[in-house]
């Protein structure tokens, strides 16, 4: 009788102590963010909470920097201050809400967190993390038990979600949230200026010429290795993904156009493999169109030389920008 009566009790303490905690850091943290919109967290808390009792969400950022000797990240700096961004956005709008103090927040709680990867490899091991940087929605949670990674919701993609306007709308629907960030006023206008100028210049120039040379094959080849380069290039990949334009390293100022790896591009990355792979289709072709049209045999050389220099400097820039993504590929 004794020992049940012994049993309860210790139940009973149990659970009002994981209650008090639970209170505690959520008190803790609504004081944190009423001075910087983003928490810090380290293995050991983001495994306690993961692993406890808690009725809020946390939008949790495995980060680094380009000095970091274990996962060196070039584009790390630009998506945290997009994250910060998106995290100081989300408790301006809730300032008119009562803050995190006001029903709508209580109702739904949800906190953005960062944390460094030299501080957070306990949990990269136990999610098997491959790569970074990595945004993870911690769900609330009705009790506690183990760690569960499959429990925690992975943003896919991260670098087409990059800018804080995307970041808003994947927390709104994660975590159900009334959550958007406007884009830029000037953005729509200047997308259809460009798409008007784009049409004016089709209907009154291009496609009038092209319809002239219709019968030409090198007309319709030139477009062909235009589509080509236009998909190989990764033009698609970055209206899908919608990635960055270039990274400037924002201490030294220097400047990346191609990302180091193979997973993710920037966007004038893009462009420049496609501008390389037309010279390099074009000035394949044209040694069979435009050298036997040369007049005279010097004019041919001249040309068949000129196509040569260009074909051959195309192919060693797209082979340096590949060993430079594929540095681990076994040719090199």
């Amino acid at each position: 009788m004794w020992l049940f009566v012994c049993l309860q009790v210790t139940s009973l303490l149990g659970l009002i102590l994981c209650v008090v905690q639970v209170n505690a850091n959520f008190e803790k943290f609504q004081q944190r963010v009423a001075k910087q919109p983003v928490l810090t967290f380290n293995s050991e808390s983001i495994i306690q909470h993961v692993t406890t009792k808690h009725n809020y969400s946390v939008i949790l950022l495995l980060t680094s920097d380009e000095k970091t000797k274990e996962a060196p990240c070039p584009i790390c700096p630009p998506i945290t201050k997009e994250f910060e961004a998106a995290a100081q956005a989300y408790f301006d709008q809730l300032y008119y809400a009562g803050g995190v103090t006001g029903k709508e927040f209580l109702s739904r709680p949800v906190f953005f967190a960062k944390c460094h990867i030299r501080d957070g490899m306990d949990f990269a091991m136990k999610v098997q993390l491959q790569a970074i940087p990595k945004i993870y929605h911690l769900p609330p949670r009705t009790e506690a038990g183990q760690f569960d990674a499959s429990s925690l919701i992975e943003m896919p993609s991260l670098t087409e979600d990059i800018e804080s306007a995307a970041l808003a709308s994947w927390v709104s629907r994660t975590a159900g949230v009334k959550f958007t960030i406007s884009p830029p006023w000037y953005r729509a206008p200047l997308y259809f200026s460009t798409l008007a100028l784009a049409a004016y210049v089709a209907f009154r120039t291009a496609l009038p010429a092209l319809w002239r040379k219709r019968k030409s094959p090198f007309v319709w080849f030139t477009l062909s290795m235009g589509v080509y380069a236009f998909s190989m290039a990764g033009i698609v990949f970055n209206a899908i993904n919608k990635p960055m334009m270039y990274y400037r390293h924002p201490q030294s100022g220097q400047t990346f156009y191609f990302y180091p790896q193979s997973r993710t591009q920037f966007v004038i990355e893009g462009y420049i493999m496609a501008v390389l792979l037309g010279l390099g289709a074009v000035s394949w072709v044209g040694f069979s169109y435009w050298v036997p049209r040369a007049k005279t045999s010097s004019q041919q050389t001249l040309t068949g030389v000129m196509l040569m220099v260009v074909f051959v400097g195309t192919f060693i820039s797209i082979m340096n920008i590949f060993k430079l993504k594929h540095s681990y590929y076994p040719l090199w």
